[in-house]
Protein backbone atom coordinates (compact mmCIF):
# COMPACT_ATOMS: atom_id res chain seq x y z
CA UNK A 1 0.00 0.00 0.00
CA UNK A 2 1.25 3.52 -0.62
CA UNK A 3 2.03 5.81 2.55
CA UNK A 4 2.48 9.68 1.82
CA UNK A 5 4.37 12.00 4.30
CA UNK A 6 3.21 15.61 4.38
CA UNK A 7 4.65 18.75 5.16
CA UNK A 8 3.20 22.42 4.89
CA UNK A 9 2.38 23.06 1.86
CA UNK A 10 0.91 19.84 0.31
CA UNK A 11 2.04 16.22 0.12
CA UNK A 12 5.24 15.35 0.20
CA UNK A 13 7.34 11.51 -0.15
CA UNK A 14 5.85 8.56 -0.37
CA UNK A 15 7.51 5.27 0.46
CA UNK A 16 5.28 1.77 -0.12
CA UNK A 17 4.45 -0.72 2.81
CA UNK A 18 5.45 -3.84 1.33
CA UNK A 19 2.46 -6.38 2.68
CA UNK A 20 -1.05 -6.94 1.74
CA UNK A 21 -3.99 -8.10 4.07
CA UNK A 22 -6.26 -9.05 1.95
CA UNK A 23 -7.12 -11.50 -0.35
CA UNK A 24 -4.95 -11.60 -3.47
CA UNK A 25 -7.83 -13.23 -5.48
CA UNK A 26 -9.62 -9.81 -6.00
CA UNK A 27 -9.48 -8.00 -9.99
CA UNK A 28 -7.71 -5.48 -8.40
CA UNK A 29 -5.34 -7.44 -6.48
CA UNK A 30 -4.78 -9.58 -9.59
CA UNK A 31 -4.37 -6.62 -11.42
CA UNK A 32 -1.69 -4.93 -9.47
CA UNK A 33 0.45 -7.80 -8.41
CA UNK A 34 0.08 -9.78 -12.06
CA UNK A 35 -1.56 -12.92 -10.54
CA UNK A 36 -4.53 -14.97 -12.41
CA UNK A 37 -7.11 -17.20 -11.62
CA UNK A 38 -6.50 -20.89 -12.77
CA UNK A 39 -10.15 -22.87 -13.32
CA UNK A 40 -11.16 -26.03 -12.83
CA UNK A 41 -11.67 -28.16 -16.08
CA UNK A 42 -15.89 -27.64 -15.43
CA UNK A 43 -15.24 -23.84 -15.84
CA UNK A 44 -15.54 -22.85 -12.17
CA UNK A 45 -13.06 -20.62 -10.81
CA UNK A 46 -10.36 -22.18 -8.84
CA UNK A 47 -7.47 -21.38 -7.10
CA UNK A 48 -5.20 -18.10 -7.58
CA UNK A 49 -1.57 -18.74 -8.84
CA UNK A 50 1.57 -16.52 -9.98
CA UNK A 51 1.58 -15.73 -6.24
CA UNK A 52 0.85 -15.65 -2.72
CA UNK A 53 -3.51 -16.53 -2.49
CA UNK A 54 -3.69 -14.93 0.95
CA UNK A 55 -0.78 -13.17 3.20
CA UNK A 56 0.00 -16.53 5.88
CA UNK A 57 -1.00 -18.99 3.53
CA UNK A 58 -0.09 -21.24 1.08
CA UNK A 59 2.12 -18.56 -1.63
CA UNK A 60 5.33 -16.18 -0.45
CA UNK A 61 6.01 -15.27 3.33
CA UNK A 62 5.39 -11.20 3.50
CA UNK A 63 9.48 -10.75 2.82
CA UNK A 64 9.49 -12.97 -0.31
CA UNK A 65 6.90 -10.72 -2.18
CA UNK A 66 9.60 -8.07 -3.25
CA UNK A 67 11.61 -11.50 -5.28
CA UNK A 68 8.73 -12.03 -7.38
CA UNK A 69 10.82 -10.55 -9.98
CA UNK A 70 9.08 -11.45 -13.70
CA UNK A 71 5.63 -10.23 -12.08
CA UNK A 72 4.22 -6.89 -12.46
CA UNK A 73 4.97 -6.68 -8.36
CA UNK A 74 8.72 -7.95 -8.58
CA UNK A 75 9.25 -5.26 -11.43
CA UNK A 76 7.84 -2.77 -9.55
CA UNK A 77 9.65 -3.37 -6.66
CA UNK A 78 12.66 -3.84 -8.12
CA UNK A 79 12.86 -0.04 -9.64
CA UNK A 80 11.09 1.51 -6.91
CA UNK A 81 13.56 3.91 -5.26
CA UNK A 82 11.40 4.87 -2.61
CA UNK A 83 12.45 3.67 1.50
CA UNK A 84 10.81 4.09 4.64
CA UNK A 85 12.48 7.46 6.87
CA UNK A 86 13.46 10.45 5.69
CA UNK A 87 16.20 12.28 7.82
CA UNK A 88 18.41 15.48 7.98
CA UNK A 89 21.00 15.69 4.98
CA UNK A 90 23.93 17.80 3.62
CA UNK A 91 22.01 18.46 0.75
CA UNK A 92 19.04 17.88 -1.52
CA UNK A 93 19.65 16.36 -5.17
CA UNK A 94 17.45 16.69 -8.22
CA UNK A 95 18.21 14.87 -11.34
CA UNK A 96 17.61 16.86 -14.45
CA UNK A 97 13.59 16.62 -15.94
CA UNK A 98 12.04 18.14 -18.17
CA UNK A 99 9.02 18.02 -16.13
CA UNK A 100 7.97 20.47 -13.46
CA UNK A 101 6.88 18.28 -10.65
CA UNK A 102 10.48 17.65 -9.30
CA UNK A 103 10.68 21.25 -7.54
CA UNK A 104 8.22 20.56 -5.29
CA UNK A 105 9.39 17.54 -3.26
CA UNK A 106 12.81 19.11 -3.46
CA UNK A 107 11.04 22.66 -1.85
CA UNK A 108 9.09 20.87 0.59
CA UNK A 109 12.14 18.89 1.89
CA UNK A 110 13.82 22.59 2.18
CA UNK A 111 11.08 24.19 3.78
CA UNK A 112 10.92 21.35 6.28
CA UNK A 113 15.16 22.29 7.35
CA UNK A 114 15.99 18.52 6.68
CA UNK A 115 18.99 20.32 4.74
CA UNK A 116 20.34 23.46 3.78
CA UNK A 117 20.64 23.38 -0.26
CA UNK A 118 19.02 22.08 -3.52
CA UNK A 119 21.09 21.13 -6.14
CA UNK A 120 19.63 21.71 -9.71
CA UNK A 121 20.85 19.53 -12.20
CA UNK A 122 20.45 19.46 -15.98
CA UNK A 123 21.42 21.17 -19.57
CA UNK A 124 19.87 21.65 -22.67
CA UNK A 125 17.11 18.74 -22.98
CA UNK A 126 17.45 16.21 -25.77
CA UNK A 127 13.83 16.67 -26.81
CA UNK A 128 13.83 20.52 -27.05
CA UNK A 129 17.25 22.08 -26.47
CA UNK A 130 16.03 25.29 -25.59
CA UNK A 131 14.41 24.09 -22.64
CA UNK A 132 17.15 24.45 -19.95
CA UNK A 133 16.00 21.39 -16.76
CA UNK A 134 17.96 23.14 -13.85
CA UNK A 135 17.09 26.77 -15.17
CA UNK A 136 13.27 25.69 -15.38
CA UNK A 137 13.54 24.30 -11.85
CA UNK A 138 15.43 27.32 -10.35
CA UNK A 139 12.71 29.49 -12.04
CA UNK A 140 9.95 27.80 -10.24
CA UNK A 141 11.12 27.09 -7.03
CA UNK A 142 12.36 30.91 -7.25
CA UNK A 143 8.41 31.65 -8.34
CA UNK A 144 8.12 30.01 -4.78
CA UNK A 145 10.04 32.08 -2.47
CA UNK A 146 12.99 29.98 -2.53
CA UNK A 147 16.43 32.57 -2.72
CA UNK A 148 19.08 31.74 -5.38
CA UNK A 149 21.55 31.42 -2.69
CA UNK A 150 19.62 28.35 -1.42
CA UNK A 151 20.65 26.55 -4.62
CA UNK A 152 23.92 24.75 -6.64
CA UNK A 153 22.56 24.85 -10.30
CA UNK A 154 24.45 22.70 -13.07
CA UNK A 155 23.48 23.71 -16.14
CA UNK A 156 25.96 21.63 -18.59
CA UNK A 157 24.63 17.75 -18.24
CA UNK A 158 22.51 15.62 -20.80
CA UNK A 159 22.58 12.05 -18.73
CA UNK A 160 22.04 11.12 -15.21
CA UNK A 161 25.58 10.42 -14.67
CA UNK A 162 26.55 13.77 -15.83
CA UNK A 163 24.15 15.07 -13.79
CA UNK A 164 26.32 13.90 -10.72
CA UNK A 165 29.49 14.06 -12.42
CA UNK A 166 29.17 18.07 -13.37
CA UNK A 167 27.47 18.59 -10.08
CA UNK A 168 30.36 17.10 -7.91
CA UNK A 169 32.94 20.03 -8.04
CA UNK A 170 30.15 22.56 -7.21
CA UNK A 171 28.74 20.26 -4.56
CA UNK A 172 32.15 20.19 -2.84
CA UNK A 173 33.22 23.74 -3.56
CA UNK A 174 30.41 24.75 -1.25
CA UNK A 175 29.84 21.84 0.93
CA UNK A 176 33.24 20.25 0.89
CA UNK A 177 32.34 16.28 0.64
CA UNK A 178 29.03 15.18 1.69
CA UNK A 179 27.80 12.31 3.55
CA UNK A 180 24.13 11.99 3.24
CA UNK A 181 21.80 13.18 0.31
CA UNK A 182 17.83 13.81 -0.16
CA UNK A 183 17.31 12.57 -4.28
CA UNK A 184 14.17 13.89 -5.69
CA UNK A 185 13.67 11.10 -8.51
CA UNK A 186 10.56 9.86 -10.42
CA UNK A 187 9.29 6.90 -7.73
CA UNK A 188 10.61 3.86 -10.52
CA UNK A 189 14.25 5.55 -10.49
CA UNK A 190 16.31 4.30 -7.69
CA UNK A 191 18.85 3.22 -10.70
CA UNK A 192 19.68 6.90 -10.21
CA UNK A 193 20.32 6.13 -6.36
CA UNK A 194 22.40 3.95 -7.24
CA UNK A 195 24.25 6.73 -10.09
CA UNK A 196 24.42 9.11 -7.09
CA UNK A 197 26.34 6.76 -4.56
CA UNK A 198 28.79 6.30 -7.57
CA UNK A 199 29.21 9.54 -8.59
CA UNK A 200 29.79 11.29 -5.04
CA UNK A 201 31.92 8.62 -3.07
CA UNK A 202 31.62 10.47 0.23
CA UNK A 203 28.35 9.57 0.48
CA UNK A 204 26.84 7.11 2.89
CA UNK A 205 23.27 7.14 3.05
CA UNK A 206 20.56 8.55 0.47
CA UNK A 207 17.14 9.69 1.26
CA UNK A 208 14.66 9.18 -1.64
CA UNK A 209 12.18 11.97 -2.52
CA UNK A 210 9.68 10.38 -4.97
CA UNK A 211 7.13 11.81 -6.86
CA UNK A 212 4.88 10.11 -9.60
CA UNK A 213 5.17 11.42 -13.01
CA UNK A 214 2.66 11.63 -16.11
CA UNK A 215 3.57 9.12 -18.72
CA UNK A 216 5.05 10.52 -21.50
CA UNK A 217 2.97 9.01 -24.44
CA UNK A 218 -0.60 10.79 -23.37
CA UNK A 219 0.17 12.49 -20.33
CA UNK A 220 -1.98 10.72 -17.97
CA UNK A 221 -1.01 10.23 -14.70
CA UNK A 222 -0.18 7.09 -12.91
CA UNK A 223 1.53 5.89 -9.80
CA UNK A 224 3.34 2.81 -8.17
CA UNK A 225 -0.29 0.72 -7.92
CA UNK A 226 -1.50 1.76 -11.35
CA UNK A 227 1.74 1.89 -13.60
CA UNK A 228 1.02 -1.49 -15.68
CA UNK A 229 -1.36 -0.39 -17.31
CA UNK A 230 -0.19 3.37 -18.04
CA UNK A 231 1.53 4.13 -21.28
CA UNK A 232 4.94 3.64 -19.24
CA UNK A 233 4.82 0.49 -18.75
CA UNK A 234 7.42 -0.59 -21.60
CA UNK A 235 9.64 2.56 -20.19
CA UNK A 236 9.44 0.71 -16.84
CA UNK A 237 10.16 -2.22 -17.66
CA UNK A 238 13.22 -1.33 -19.59
CA UNK A 239 14.56 0.52 -16.66
CA UNK A 240 13.69 -3.25 -14.98
CA UNK A 241 15.89 -4.85 -17.29
CA UNK A 242 18.66 -2.50 -17.84
CA UNK A 243 19.14 -1.77 -13.96
CA UNK A 244 19.11 -5.15 -13.42
CA UNK A 245 21.97 -5.87 -15.91
CA UNK A 246 24.25 -2.87 -14.08
CA UNK A 247 23.88 -4.43 -11.09
CA UNK A 248 24.24 -7.63 -11.71
CA UNK A 249 27.41 -7.07 -13.58
CA UNK A 250 28.84 -5.10 -11.00
CA UNK A 251 28.41 -1.79 -13.23
CA UNK A 252 26.78 0.33 -10.18
CA UNK A 253 27.74 -0.03 -6.36
CA UNK A 254 25.34 -1.53 -4.84
CA UNK A 255 22.63 -0.25 -1.79
CA UNK A 256 20.54 -1.46 0.70
CA UNK A 257 17.48 -0.45 1.73
CA UNK A 258 17.19 0.15 5.02
CA UNK A 259 14.79 1.69 7.87
CA UNK A 260 16.20 4.91 6.96
CA UNK A 261 17.13 5.29 3.43
CA UNK A 262 19.60 3.52 1.39
CA UNK A 263 23.18 2.96 2.59
CA UNK A 264 26.48 1.22 1.47
CA UNK A 265 26.37 -2.40 2.69
CA UNK A 266 28.28 -3.32 5.37
CA UNK A 267 31.87 -4.39 4.82
CA UNK A 268 33.21 -7.55 6.46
Amino acid sequence: MQRSLSFAGGPMLSFVVRAHDGDWSTPSDRATYGLRIRRNRDGRRGEVVGGPRKLGGQGPAREQVADMTGTDAGTADFVDASAPGLGRADVIFVFGSTLPDAATPAEQALRSGLAPLIVLTGGPNRRNPVHVESEEHARALLARGITSDRMIIERGSRTSVENVAFARPLIEERLGRVRTVIAVVKWWQRRQLHLLAAGLPSVERIYAATWNPPARADGRPYNRSTWASSADRPRIESEYRYLKKLLSGGELPQLDRTAAGWTRPEQD
